[in-house]
């Protein structure tokens, strides 16, 4: 889960730069057409822009903005993206010192300013070249509801598909192999709090293989996270320990002996 997490706060960095290209409507096909030819390079306007870049705007015929370049110092190619028929940023390359891209993101909108949902692109390269390319979808609250990680020669690795409730809780995460086999399943569930209660783990074809509860403390900390057999039999558990100030001290280990005994790990 922390790779998730790191791509997802990645992606919201990202998307932090539609706030400068806000409006409102739908692109219909005609305006998408309009966008497409009305790229008049000779009409740029440069400018200096943040990180010592030079941003270059690019026009159409009628003089409006379509899109944006920018160069560093150098002279090489930074970022370049493209803006729909209201102003906002519908796709967008950003590309590291030697002008290779490290990130390649599209947005959809189908109403308002925020994006319903967009794709990022991120390469990894070695001194072959592409070392790894993670795609990444993310919906309208920039929550990634699929991860797919593919190899130099666009092989799968890897995939994550999520699924989330109507609070936008993640309520289902399954993950698939480099055959696009489904291997793992895990639901979640939450209490009143929105906290964790319960995790289920299933196997690729939907078998149960065990699930863990959470208990809480009364001011809303977690205190043992405990694992059970598809049958219900608890074989193991986890123990937070806290000190007076209520800090988190250490989380210790419980597993059962051949005498059904929970000894520390």
């Amino acid at each position: 889960m922390k790779k998730i997490i790191v791509l997802i706060i990645a992606a919201v960095i990202v998307a932090a730069s539609l706030a400068s290209c806000g409006g409102e409507g739908e692109k219909t096909e005609s305006e998408k057409g309009n966008t497409d030819t009305a790229v008049t390079v000779p009409e740029s306007e440069s400018e200096s822009g943040r990180d010592g870049l030079t941003v270059e705007e690019i026009k159409d015929d009628a003089g409006k903005t379509v899109g944006a370049k920018a160069y560093d110092a150098n002279g090489i190619l930074r970022y370049e993206e493209s803006y729909d028929f209201a102003g906002r940023t519908v796709d967008r390359t950003d590309y590291n010192e030697d002008g290779k891209p490290t990130t390649v993101s599209s947005y959809t909108f189908l109403s308002g300013e925020e994006p319903d949902h967009y794709v990022v692109e991120k390469y990894d390269y070695n001194d072959e070249g592409v070392e790894q390319r993670t795609v990444t979808r993310y919906n309208r609250m920039s929550a990634a509801e699929s991860i797919y990680v593919y190899g130099p020669d666009g092989e799968l690795i890897e995939g994550y598909l999520y699924e989330y409730g109507d609070t936008g809780l993640l309520i289902k995460e399954s993950s698939i192999d480099s055959q696009n086999v489904l291997k793992l399943i895990t639901e979640y569930e939450y209490n009143e709090d929105g906290k964790p209660s319960k995790e289920t783990y299933r196997k690729g074809s939907g078998v149960m293989s065990s699930y863990v509860l959470f208990d809480y403390n009364e001011n809303g900390t977690i205190s043992r996270e405990s694992s059970y057999s598809p049958e219900g039999e608890m074989y193991g558990y986890l123990e937070y320990v806290y000190d007076a100030d209520g800090n988190f001290v250490e989380q210790v280990e419980y597993v059962q002996d051949e005498d059904g005994n929970y000894v520390r790990f």
